[in-house]
């Protein structure tokens, strides 16, 4: 660990994201070199500056200089891979999310699924709604099948309904599914509540603001206008 690098870059950070494991550590792995390249990126910046202050033939405003350079370019290295890791993880999140709101298509259309979705249709709202989750609670597919295979006013359940129980069949069906989304998400938040730790890092590892080093390099190319 380097004590001048904040620890909330590490990619450590992501390693113990809840749920991430063997089966579920490949799908943001990402992250994992977006944190690492951050991380050793600022630590690689301070070493430059502890290197070139040890240079006799420069004054500060050149060391200065010197690191800066340096410092855009891991910089840039840096920003290219977490954008990098938050579109892969966007594109991963949204391919499962497609996954688990797809419609239901139901397998068979028969007079027994009719009666499955009349029978459900003629009970009271709350019973319907125990009905259905007593299904989801057994795995009854059948049941479910043709009730979310066909258009909820069949059964008597809202568009809403019918939509959020669609999610859970697909999510009992699909469990190694669910928990890739949710270190997916999470991996994909902490990226984005991270990113900002990396303009300031690099600040404090060049020793000024950005703003600073253009003010030097703006007098270096006045001064150097006059030899030219």
């Amino acid at each position: 660990m380097n004590t001048l690098v904040t620890i909330s870059l590490h990619p450590q950070n992501i390693l113990a994201i809840k749920g991430y494991n063997e089966e579920t550590a490949p799908y943001v792995a990402a992250a994992v070199t977006a944190f690492d390249e951050a991380y050793q990126g600022l630590c690689a910046i301070h070493e430059a500056r502890i290197a070139v202050s040890k240079n006799p033939t420069l004054n500060s405003a050149a060391q200065l200089v010197a690191v800066a350079e340096f410092a855009d370019k891991r910089m840039t290295r840096i920003l290219r891979a977490i954008d990098s890791a938050s579109t892969s993880l966007q594109r991963g999140i949204t391919g499962i999310e497609e996954m688990l709101s797809a419609p239901l298509q139901q397998k068979a259309n028969s007079a027994f699924t009719a009666e499955i979705r009349a029978h459900v249709k003629s009970l009271s709202v709350s019973e319907r709604r125990q009905f259905l989750s007593e299904a989801q609670h057994t795995g009854d597919l059948q049941t479910l099948e043709a009730v979310l295979g066909a258009p909820g006013y069949l059964s008597g359940i809202s568009i809403e309904e019918k939509s959020i129980r669609t999610r859970i069949y697909h999510s009992n069906r699909a469990p190694e599914q669910v928990r890739r989304l949710e270190v997916m998400k999470l991996a994909f938040d902490l990226l984005g509540q991270r990113g900002g730790l990396v303009h300031s890092g690099v600040e404090k590892a060049i020793g000024a603001s950005w703003a600073e080093v253009n003010r030097i390099k703006k007098a270096k190319a006045q001064a150097e206008e006059a030899f030219r």
